[in-house]
């Protein structure tokens, strides 16, 4: 009977899994804070506090990449030519979310692509300011654009 009710599913997934590891020495009955730690929070409330972090900032990230990917399905579907290939496009972020220079292209593509790609960072300018707790002046981002 039990090959009557077998199942097989074979399903891709991609999954991201993020891990904390801190060291902490300890030595007798006394136990050293982490570094940047306040004196009144728990070590619960540290490891809270460093998760929301990260998750803050993955989201800040994927909002600007969807912005920039959404702009270059739209000029992709304007140019008079069928785009193909992958361009990787570097830029820098000021903490107000405006572009600190020029976008550029860290691989040789077609100028069609260049073009759609250098476009697509500067027409999604200016972005969300960062963050909070993206306790930086500046950001910097490589964006991988594919079309097939």
């Amino acid at each position: 009977l039990g090959f009557i009710f077998r199942n097989t599913n074979n399903e891709v997934k991609k999954t991201e899994l993020v891990i904390f590891l801190t060291p902490t020495i300890i030595s007798g009955d006394f136990i050293e804070p982490i570094p940047g730690m306040k004196s009144s929070s728990t070590y619960l409330e540290y490891y809270d506090g460093a998760r929301d972090n990260v998750l803050n900032n993955a989201l800040y990230y994927q909002d600007v990449r969807g912005k920039i990917l959404t702009a270059a399905m739209k000029y992709a579907s304007e140019s008079q030519s069928k785009i193909t290939g992958e361009a990787i496009v570097s830029f820098s972020l000021a903490s107000d979310g405006s572009l600190t220079g020029d976008p550029s292209l860290v691989n040789e593509v077609q100028p069609e692509l260049a073009e759609v790609a250098l476009r697509s960072v500067k027409g999604s300018a200016p972005f969300p300011p960062f963050p909070k707790l993206l306790r930086r002046d500046t950001e910097n981002f490589k964006i991988r654009i594919s079309f097939e």
